[in-house]
């Protein structure tokens, strides 16, 4: 009896201490990076032009290249005279990339590549660029989806249609896998994308 008296008034354990992990990751009393000001090492050249970027970088023997692009959203090229910008001093190469009279010659966004220059300098490669003499054959364009799929749309590219049949692909039974949903969607766009769902998980 005086020993479970004892028991009932015995004062409970001491709660043990944190662990090896818990004082390994503890926050510090008086926090060091958060909360606190905190110099960037690059700050000081970024504020007074000191840093080099790789624009800054100037190699021995290093040229410049210039894109020609299309101005025109759907276009083929038709001829291309790169005897002016060739002509120019300091032009190292002027290449065709839309050759006139093959199907490359389709230009099928604005800004699609269709010649290149390479020279000494950036201002020289875009002097000769603007010597480039390229002359296109404009055709009708698509700017969106809902366009593309009216009936008598301009195709996006020669010979290619701007829709095409979706592939169907059905695993298991998909009906007795409705039936078993805990819940049904009635739209029918929803059910398409839970189609899909369900066969991924049957597979």
């Amino acid at each position: 009896m005086a020993k479970a008296q004892e028991g009932r008034g015995a004062q409970p354990p001491a709660a043990s201490g944190p662990t090896a992990n818990a004082k390994k990751y503890a926050w510090p009393p008086k926090p060091a990076v958060l909360s606190t000001r905190v110099k960037r090492l690059d700050g000081p050249d970024k504020v007074t032009g000191k840093a080099k970027y790789s624009f800054d970088i100037n190699r021995p023997g290093m040229i410049y290249g210039k894109v020609v692009r299309s101005p025109h959203p759907h276009a083929r090229v038709t001829a291309i005279d790169l005897n002016a910008a060739k002509a120019l001093p300091g032009v190292r190469a002027a290449i065709v990339w839309k050759e006139p009279g093959t199907p490359a010659a389709e230009c099928k966004y604005q800004g699609d590549p269709v010649a290149a220059i390479a020279a000494d300098t950036e201002e020289l490669a875009e002097d000769a660029a603007r010597l480039v003499k390229v002359t296109y054959d404009v055709m009708e364009h698509v700017a969106n989806v809902e366009q593309a799929m009216e009936n008598g749309a301009p195709a996006w590219a020669a010979g290619t249609a701007n829709t095409r049949k979706g592939n169907a692909e059905e695993n298991g039974n998909l009906d007795d896998g409705f039936k078993q949903a805990h819940d049904r969607e009635k739209d029918p766009t929803k059910k398409a994308h839970a189609k899909r769902i369900y066969d991924a998980h049957v597979r």
